[in-house]
């Protein structure tokens, strides 16, 4: 059978195995060693491997998965967490997580190039309703190379909760659409210390009352450390990013915090600390480096400047050539952000309209502000992107408007760049509606 042959070749790479080890398989049809994941689990022993097949891994066995407290590694064969995924498939009257840390799990605990969809935590009170994919309790295991997509829960941490003195180590991770009142993707609470690397966090919401943090909510002497993370696109009505409360000392360096919705990028109460070195905020709908950490802009490299993403629209955010985040730009800091380069210099094209993609700005000339209108062809949302671009075509201003509907759409601009009046001279909008561009010039008369 050919799975024999892909766990023959998988025995003979796994290099990192220790002597002694087992490596057991597990296909998402129920073949290989194990008929479901967690049969795998209760079998291995200390340093074994269970690799999973491609497929998607479902229904009871393939959910609610504990590890017991031992030092095993759960990944898959092909590490491509694209095409291995485990989906909780829960739901308000069914509701499952895919993970429960509850055993004291440490480092040498790993999950690894996986993705982690439908969890959904709700239940009568407490630990029920928190952690949508994941509930970390005392425990600190390992996640690498994961995407954690479409998780919900009722109160806190649509993807994760993280609690009880919680170390974790989470490395280059996704994020994405995953919704809780608090924490739209993670919690951290009650003197966790996460460590959180390179990963990217990514449309992500607290969605409902009170709406805090769209990305992490930290509270309780929660102590995160943020190193090398995007921030795109979250939503909250309080830290469209991450909120902060009740004594949450969070490190963040090298790190992209952009275009958030509906509210400031950060927002903290009195009793935090938060440090930042080496951090661009840029973008936010409701301000960036804003009340309680306004101080730090400008100093240990902190800066406010488009990060020059390649295409939010299509979920790149590899940076331009030409990015203030890139190692050349600022030598002491490094890379700003999880992503290199991953497109040519900014510059605009002499005609990338699309046929289907119809805009108007006015008035055209202008003496201040214009009102560009534009129509969304077809039957589905699209995700929106304006940019703001001056005659050389330098990046000035962008801002990611999420989905929208089909039909006339608009957007106000107030011919000012962050606040300062733009001078006379030619500049140009830049519009991505899902797969079309249009760019359109625009002058301004002082």
């Amino acid at each position: 059978m050919i799975w024999r042959i892909l766990f023959l070749a998988a025995l003979l790479c796994a290099s990192a195995a220790t002597a002694g080890a087992t490596t057991h398989w597990v296909m998402p049809d129920g073949s290989g060693d194990f008929p479901t994941i967690q049969a795998a689990l209760s079998a291995a022993a200390p340093g074994d491997t269970v690799l999973l097949g491609d497929g998607l891994f479902v229904g009871d066995g393939n959910r609610d998965l504990d590890f017991g407290g031992q030092a095993i590694v759960l990944r898959s064969l092909s590490a491509d967490p694209q095409v291995c995924r485990i989906d909780a498939e829960g739901s308000e009257s069914d509701p499952h997580r895919v993970f429960d840390f509850v055993s004291g799990e440490g480092r040498e605990t790993v999950v690894e190039a996986i993705t982690l969809s439908g969890g959904y935590a709700d239940g009568e009170c407490c630990e029920e309703l928190t952690g949508g994919a994941v509930y970390c309790f005392a425990s600190s295991p390992t996640f690498r190379d994961c995407i954690v997509a479409d998780n919900y829960a009722v109160t806190s941490g649509g993807a994760m909760i993280c609690a009880a003195e919680a170390q974790p180590r989470i490395e280059a991770c996704w994020f994405t659409r995953n919704t809780a009142a608090n924490g739209g993707a993670l919690m951290c609470g009650g003197y966790s210390i996460p460590e959180i690397v390179d990963c990217t966090f990514f449309d992500n919401g607290a969605t409902t009352a009170p709406g805090k943090g769209g990305a992490i909510h930290a509270k309780l002497y929660a102590d995160p450390w943020i190193a090398g993370c995007t921030f795109f696109g979250n939503s909250a009505s309080h830290g469209s990013q991450i909120y902060l409360s009740d004594w949450a000392d969070p490190l963040l360096e090298r790190s992209i915090l952009a275009y958030g919705l509906s509210a400031e990028a950060v927002y903290t109460t009195e009793d935090c600390n938060p440090v930042f070195l080496c951090c661009d905020i840029y973008g936010n709908e409701g301000g960036d480096w804003t009340e309680g950490i306004a101080d730090q802009l400008g100093v240990n490299g902190n800066i406010s400047a488009a990060p020059l993403f390649c295409d939010p629209s299509e979920s790149d955010l590899h940076l331009h050539t030409d990015s203030p985040c890139l190692p050349g730009a600022a030598p002491e800091c490094g890379l700003i952000g999880a992503w290199p380069i991953g497109c040519p210099a900014t510059g605009v094209p002499a005609d990338v309209a699309s046929a289907n993609l119809r805009l108007r700005l006015a008035p055209n000339p202008t003496t201040a502000g214009a009102r560009l209108s534009y129509v969304i062809p077809g039957t589905q949302q699209r995700t929106v992107v304006w940019e703001l671009l001056d005659a050389a075509g330098r990046r000035l201003q962008s801002r990611w408007l999420a989905r929208q509907s089909p039909g006339t759409q608009r957007i106000d601009w107030d011919g000012d760049d962050a606040g300062r009046p733009l001078p006379s001279g030619l500049y140009y909008h830049r519009l991505r509606v899902g797969p079309w561009v249009r760019t359109i010039p625009a002058i301004i008369l002082r």
